[in-house]
């Protein structure tokens, strides 16, 4: 989950607990989405996409199996 204004992608688990926050690249982080083991964060305080090597894959969305 992207928090605007804080400047991370906070990591939520199944319980909606945050259990970690990653550095978003700039304090205006607005979308996040996975690609293999790479979240990418777009940003728009410096106008720009950054890529977190995260080592784990995101979950398929529904329906796309």
């Amino acid at each position: 989950m992207a928090h605007f204004g804080k400047g991370v992608v906070a990591v939520v688990n199944p319980q909606g607990q945050v259990i970690a926050e990653l550095p978003a690249g700039g304090m205006k982080p607005t979308n996040v989405a996975f690609w293999g083991s790479s979240l990418y964060v777009t940003e728009v305080e410096k106008g720009q996409v950054v890529r977190l090597d995260i080592g784990v894959e995101g979950q398929t969305l529904y329906g796309l199996s």
